[in-house]
């Protein structure tokens, strides 16, 4: 989802910019640009999926975290980029847009490396817990056969 709204900011903007007085062209890219609102939504459940084994405490402080973040860049992003004086071509946010999209695609590349690199260590860790496990267990069952007790495991 981070590289499709890189992509779509990217390249709506950059068309916009780029046909400034097409009509068809405007209203099919802000058309477009619209999707990215639907990534919001996954984006919480990729948080809370890529966090389920970790403390409730660090789930909730990174959702909240990532709330209130939206909640603020909204309340300014449009009257900072998109101000009635800089109608109708809106020239300041389209390269904001395309800016904060190149980071939202590189933010995404980064969460995915540390994803992958996070599941590959706990899946050693995890490894190396049942390889200690089985170890101490057959030392166990060792020790029970050396003083003549016969247990079953």
């Amino acid at each position: 989802m981070g590289y499709w709204i890189g992509i779509t900011g990217i390249v709506t903007s950059a068309l916009i910019l780029a046909y400034p007085h097409s009509t068809p062209v405007h209203f099919a890219m802000y058309y477009w640009a619209g999707s990215v609102y639907a990534c919001q939504a996954t984006f919480f459940a990729w948080a809370n999926d890529v966090l389920r084994y970790e403390d409730d405490s660090l789930r909730a402080v990174v959702i909240s975290s990532m709330n209130m973040g939206s909640n603020a860049i909204n309340a300014w992003w449009s009257i900072v980029f998109y101000g009635a004086n800089f109608a109708p071509y809106f020239t300041r946010g389209m390269w904001a847009m395309i800016a904060v999209s190149i980071a939202m695609a590189v933010w995404t590349g980064l969460l995915v490396w540390m994803h992958v690199r996070m599941v590959k260590r706990r899946e050693v860790e995890t490894e190396n817990l049942m390889t200690v496990g089985k170890e101490n267990s057959d030392r166990d069952r060792g020790r029970d056969l050396q003083f003549g007790q016969d247990t079953k495991v």
